[in-house]
């Protein structure tokens, strides 16, 4: 995936909104905001990862990653450089 805008504007939006909760201490709306938009954003990434694979029945070949081989970011995981 080379524009990251969609997925940054996702995020950036979710975080201004889970702030403006936690500061009306709506603590549980705010995790479901940030939870919510985590797994928006893995969907995006993911699919724009499968769309960009080449197909094997078209001889082609891919350095991505194999199918499955993507870590689980679901789940509480901090994404690192």
């Amino acid at each position: 995936m080379e524009d990251y805008a969609k997925l940054y504007h996702l995020l950036f939006n979710a975080i201004t909104d889970a702030l403006e909760q936690m500061n009306a201490q709506n603590f549980g709306s705010a995790k479901e905001t940030l939870v919510s938009a985590q797994q928006k954003a893995e969907e995006i990434f993911i699919t724009a990862t499968d769309c960009n694979r080449s197909s094997p029945d078209r001889g082609e070949r891919s350095n991505a990653a194999p199918a499955g081989s993507l870590p689980p970011f679901s789940r509480h995981t901090r994404l690192t450089k």
